[in-house]
């Protein structure tokens, strides 16, 4: 069983996420959040395996999250979700170290498939897109 922790600032997202993962069967939801400041002190304390992270919050930034917690905890893997598409944002995700970026347009079949991949220790990026932004770093020191 996969546990995920569900970050959003939208009710209807995160209770969609969590009806979604959770009727897959082998994903379970053991917490979520609507703000940056409830995520950074809930998901240590549910011990997910992934966490679906908002990119922008009404407090934050999902990417912000996800450098915190990978650099606590870094075996929790983090999927950067946002409504879009914004290359500086799927940057600074990648320097943070999530390890997939979707768009919230994704099938809902495809967000189970992701959180499956990352959990199994896959990137959802594609690989010459993380080795330019390793090696080059950032084109936007600014981030998400």
């Amino acid at each position: 069983m996969t546990r995920v922790f569900v970050l959003d600032d939208h009710d209807v997202v995160r209770r969609g996420l969590k009806e979604l993962l959770e009727d897959s069967g082998d994903i379970e939801v053991v917490g979520e959040a609507g703000t940056a400041v409830e995520a950074r002190s809930g998901i240590p304390l549910a011990e997910p395996d992934v966490a679906v992270l908002d990119v922008r919050l009404s407090d934050g930034s999902g990417v912000e999250v996800c450098r915190d917690i990978r650099s606590r905890h870094p075996e929790i893997k983090c999927v950067m979700l946002s409504a879009f598409d914004d290359e500086v944002a799927v940057i600074a995700s990648i320097l943070a170290g999530a390890s997939g970026f979707v768009l919230k347009q994704i099938k809902g079949g495809d967000i189970v498939n992701a959180v499956r991949m990352v959990a199994s220790g896959e990137s959802l990026f594609e690989p010459a897109l993380r080795v330019r932004v390793l090696d080059n770093g950032p084109e936007d020191e600014h981030g998400a």
